[in-house]
């Protein structure tokens, strides 16, 4: 096992967070950000949860864009990690718009830079 999974594992036991290690409440985010919704992903779906010791799975309503999980605590969640949200959107966005669109020239005749708010 990777000493980076060990470290979640051991973090998800001890209810810590699983990038700083504190001790603080952790608080229930969504693993890929609401803002993706805007872009059509939608929350729909099932999930199944393999529980690893040959037992039947859970089954859960809700696909992978309306999953929350409490593994980091406030402030990691929303500083480091909301900046880094933040900054990667209008990326995302952008990568989303050429896939759908990939056959409007605009999409493989401009670098992908310029497909960003405010580029050239």
């Amino acid at each position: 096992m990777s000493n980076k999974r060990s470290l979640r594992r051991q973090a998800l036991r001890r209810r810590t967070c699983l990038f700083c290690a504190s001790s603080a409440p952790l608080n229930g985010e969504h693993i890929f950000g609401e803002w993706l919704q805007n872009l059509g992903y939608t929350g729909e779906g099932v999930r199944e949860i393999a529980r690893g010791d040959g037992s039947e799975p859970i089954i859960q309503r809700g696909g992978p864009f309306s999953k929350k999980l409490k593994v980091v605590c406030y402030l990691c969640n929303n500083d480091w990690m909301s900046g880094m949200g933040t900054a990667a959107q209008p990326v995302l966005t952008a990568m989303r718009l050429c896939s759908t669109h990939a056959a409007h020239p605009s999409c493989w005749t401009r670098p992908p830079s310029s497909h960003l708010p405010g580029g050239h």
